[in-house]
């Protein structure tokens, strides 16, 4: 069991109905091909743009995975975007270049600015934000490369990057934090004029506060005008990594690994997994589970993506702070989880989700009702304790004689704690047992 976020709304019974019940194909993308006599000859593809720390069903991942579609951002080296990093000033930069489509252009032979020479990475990019007066740098001659890009700053760069089009700000400020003589109240007003920024919840814009780098996705995403588009599906093959530093780095940061919990980095993997969503679309999602469980994942996962067995989201439970409630309440699929004190149940090194070794599909479609109470978890799952006949996995229930159950019992060693208990729940026993001869 692991309780979800709120990131993804919960998928409920019509959105299942309209979009699985169907039994509509998923449709594979069109592979280019031609034909050289009577041959055809297909194009090799590209796999589809994935970044390992933007997974379905994160914030923004629509936006992140459009950006880089255009070209606009490649990442890092190690497969991520880092999306909670500020944006550099020189980053916006190539940003912006890129959005324009990377316009021939010969910078100067001197540099506009003290700290910009010639030879550095973004020396066009950034030549270029100066010949279009979208930045004019700092009174000292310096334009900070790699200084973050606070809100109000983003705020002027595309507003001059749109021609600094006439407008006229409204006499009252649609945010508490920017009152009308904010040297920057014209280009955040008409940020918000064009639905670019909505602000935050408590009615602040935050215009000192840095960018983060999924939130200058949102921005040029919305600048382009929120085009229709839909992340490319993903049905690669189940790949099994160790657990990467910055994802480790995450686990212990948010206590989902702490000194008490059984093992350490090298005790677990990570294994990234494609599954069918409830929007009839194939997705990739990530795991971190024990070692000696690896293969089994990778095969179970697969084994489910290719039956069309539908999940809502796979992220690992660090994405929603460690908390197990929170990662059920959004309906999402996770496995390794060494619980807090508050949520844990029994003892981390006997616990099956603190030792990697346990899974929680669905957590909606398949509650639990936790020890000592009464009463089905998530909340949202309550109206799905009694559906557990089998016509019901066409919308993520575990039933009897279903896909993954079948499978889980025809693989051995694996334990269902389904009915009346915990319906989203597979272990190797309790106490976790170590896995052997998979």
């Amino acid at each position: 069991m692991t309780p979800l976020r709120t990131a993804r709304p919960l998928v409920g019974l019509v959105m299942a109905v309209l979009l699985l019940a169907s039994g509509a194909a998923v449709a594979r993308s069109a592979t280019p091909s031609h034909t050289t006599g009577t041959a055809v000859v297909v194009a090799p593809q590209p796999p589809p743009v994935f970044f390992a720390d933007v997974l379905y069903g994160q914030s923004f991942h629509r936006e992140v995975s459009w950006l880089a579609e255009q070209k606009i951002t490649t990442g890092y080296a190690d497969n991520t975007f880092r999306p909670s990093a500020p944006v550099s000033r020189e980053a916006m930069a190539a940003f912006l270049y890129r959005y324009a489509g990377s316009p021939a252009y010969v910078p100067p032979a001197v540099s506009a600015f003290v700290d910009v020479p010639t030879r550095h990475v973004f020396y066009r990019q950034i030549s270029w934000l100066a010949s279009k007066r979208i930045t004019t740098g700092y009174a000292d001659g310096t334009f900070r490369p790699s200084a973050p890009v606070s809100r109000e700053a983003m705020a002027a760069f595309l507003y001059r990057y749109a021609g600094s089009p006439a407008y006229v700000p409204p006499a009252v400020s649609a945010f508490v934090d920017v009152p009308t003589r904010h040297v920057f109240y014209r280009q955040i007003s008409w940020l918000a004029s064009k639905r670019i920024t909505t602000g935050y919840a408590d009615g602040t814009f935050r215009p000192s506060a840095p960018v983060s780098r999924e939130a200058m996705a949102a921005f040029l995403y919305r600048y382009a005008g929120s085009p229709a588009y839909l992340p490319p599906q993903d049905n690669r093959p189940a790949v099994v990594t160790p657990v990467p530093a910055w994802q480790w780095a995450q686990i212990l940061a948010t206590g989902t690994w702490r000194p008490g919990c059984p093992g350490g980095s090298a005790s677990f993997v990570r294994v990234e997994v494609p599954f069918f969503g409830f929007d009839g679309r194939y997705h990739r999602g990530a795991l971190v589970v024990n070692r000696d469980i690896a293969t089994d994942t990778r095969e179970v996962f697969d084994h489910l993506a290719a039956a069309k067995f539908p999940l809502n989201t796979v992220i690992p439970v660090e994405y929603f702070g460690g908390l197990d409630r929170v990662s059920e309440a959004a309906n999402n699929t996770s496995a390794f989880n060494c619980r807090k004190p508050a949520e844990g149940i029994s003892a981390p090194e006997s616990s099956p989700h603190a030792n990697g070794r346990a899974f929680d599909l669905n957590p909606v479609q398949n509650p639990w009702i936790r020890p000592g109470t009464t009463t089905w978890e998530p909340a949202a799952g309550a109206i799905w304790a009694t559906r557990r006949e089998l016509a019901w996995q066409r919308f993520g229930v575990v039933a009897a004689g279903g896909i993954p159950l079948t499978w889980f019992t025809n693989r051995g060693g694996w334990q269902w704690q389904g009915g009346p208990v915990d319906y989203m729940h597979f272990d190797t026993g309790f106490p976790s047992v170590p896995m052997s001869g998979h």
